[in-house]
This record gives structure tokens, sequence and C-alpha cells, in this order.
């Protein structure tokens, strides 16, 4: 939970400076399809955000608390990367 936290603050952080010129289109919401609150909240952070739905995507991450580096790189990165 506490890396789909962290994925929600970069994400955030990252929108802030696009969403002032109205740019969701540029923007990439993730989330961890192993929890269901998890896709609800993406799915509504992309409506209040307008960011295409298009552009939401869920990854089959692990539901602990934390990943190890080979995790994060073969469960979200590449795919993320691929999509």
């Amino acid at each position: 939970m506490k890396i789909f936290w962290s994925c929600c603050a970069a994400t955030a952080g990252l929108c802030s400076t696009s969403l002032a010129a109205g740019q969701g289109d540029e923007v990439v919401v993730i989330y961890n399809s192993q929890l269901p609150e998890s896709k609800d909240l993406a799915i509504y952070y992309a409506q209040r955000r307008e960011v295409p739905t298009n552009q939401v995507l869920g990854f089959d991450l692990p539901t602990a608390e934390a990943i190890t580096r080979a995790e994060f790189r073969d469960r979200l990165q590449k795919p993320l990367l691929k999509a």
C-alpha cells in the first residue's frame, strides 16, 4: 500500500504543473489492480483532473507495504514503458 501512495503522490506532484495549463492528456494515472479501492481512487482522480480513461492503467502489483527494486522494475516500470 505504501508504494501505491508513493505513486499517487508522485503522480499528483507531476500533475500539478500540467493541470495548471489544463493538460490532463499528458498524465498517466496508475493503480494496483489487486486492490479495488486503488482503482476507485485512480478513476476518481482521473475524472477530477480530466485525464483520459485510456491513460488510467492498472498493474498487477504486490499488496505488501514495500516492494523490491526487481519487483518495481518487472511489475511496474517495464509494463508501463510498454503501455
